[in-house]
């Protein structure tokens, strides 16, 4: 009877132990929110969001993503504060979902590609004659199951579904180059500077980037197409041997200015 009880009590051991040592393998918070980060390509046509990149964090890696993982919903609508009028033609204020053409996993990492003929940051008024940045909510919902492991390699889950959040700001690499400068009573500007040289490159943005409605949101100008930002690329700066960029923002169109 004494064996027994010893026997019984080695293998309850044991198994706490295996518990014990498999419970923060396994356990995956199911409430867990993952990170996703916009970024944003400033092209001929204009700034859009050319892909996000989703962070699981230090502890955890995903399998088996592929161009149908996600659905990436996004709406853009026009800021209040432009008091845009409600029968006013708004191109891209709208709702739609993107179309996904490349993943790529890397570490902790996963970065999502879009079409870029669409995702624009920007929508043109067409009464107004303006182009200005849209207030953007994109969604993101994994509709098809990944395969959840930890740092090292190990599976945690075959069929996993993860909840994911944005806030919706974007990073563009060649933008923030630029400083916004706002002049009271003046002309605002964005400008980049070159740190040696002794050019100076002022860039005429075209008649739709102008401001609206006294908003100084001082992006159009730089963002409508790559006529700013071209001028601060390493090309454009061996060209010159390094010279500063200014962009202003006429405070309406051309015709007004």
């Amino acid at each position: 009877m004494k064996k027994m009880k010893k026997l019984f009590t080695v293998i309850v051991s044991l198994a706490l132990a295996i518990s014990t040592y498999c419970t923060p393998l396994f356990a995956v918070e199911s409430n867990e929110s993952y990170p996703v980060q916009l970024y944003g390509e400033v092209t001929d046509a204009g700034q859009v969001i050319s892909k996000m990149v989703i962070d699981y964090g230090e502890t955890h890696k995903v399998r088996g993503v592929t161009t149908e993982t996600f659905k990436v919903h996004v709406n853009g609508t026009n800021p209040e504060e432009y008091n845009v009028p409600e029968n006013e033609i708004s191109y891209n204020a709208k709702e739609y979902d993107r179309k996904i053409v490349k993943v790529e996993t890397e570490g902790q990492y996963v970065t999502v590609y879009f079409d870029m003929s669409e995702g624009s940051t920007l929508t043109y008024l067409q009464t107004g004659g303006r182009n200005i940045p849209l207030d953007l909510e994109y969604t993101i919902t994994q509709i098809n199951p990944l395969t959840l492991t930890s740092a090292d390699g190990r599976e945690l889950d075959t069929n996993w579904i993860g909840n994911y959040t944005c806030d919706n700001t974007v990073k563009d690499e060649e933008t923030s180059k630029f400083q916004s400068i706002i002049v009271d009573g003046g002309i605002n500007y964005q400008y980049y500077d070159a740190s040696k040289g002794d050019s100076l490159v002022v860039w005429f943005h075209g008649n739709g980037e102008g401001d609206y409605h006294s908003s100084q949101n001082n992006v159009a100008q730089m963002l409508g197409n790559r006529g700013t930002v071209a001028w601060a690329t390493d090309e454009a700066q061996d060209i010159f041997g390094g010279a500063d960029v200014m962009a202003f923002q006429a405070p309406d169109t051309w015709y007004y200015a």
